[in-house]
């Protein structure tokens, strides 16, 4: 009778233990999927932007300040004309020399 409330206890624990450690990889798992990316960047001071030749996309260079902690970025993004989206293609950061254009 001992013999099998101890191995229900352990099973009961090694179940609690598997669930629980499901949940912390999979919450972290979201936060980093989340959180993490080029999605997530600054919006940064426009820099200079550039239309296609045939006029489908726009280029759009951006420089992002952090403030006084965090050092200057540069972020490119490309924008579908027709339909508004745009996402980022470029990220440097420490960029202590850029070149503004006209």
């Amino acid at each position: 009778m001992i013999l099998i409330k101890t191995k229900g206890i352990i099973i009961l624990i090694t179940v609690c233990v598997i669930v629980s450690v499901l949940f912390i990889f999979s919450a972290g798992w979201f936060l980093f999927s989340r959180l993490s990316g080029m999605n997530n960047l600054p919006e940064g001071e426009l820099i200079t932007s550039a239309d296609s030749p045939d006029g489908t996309y726009r280029v759009s260079g951006y420089l992002c300040d952090g403030g006084v902690t965090v050092d200057h970025a540069v972020r490119a993004e490309v924008m579908t004309l027709s339909t508004g989206k745009h996402r980022n293609i470029y990220w440097e950061y420490h960029c202590d020399n850029f070149k503004k254009m006209a």
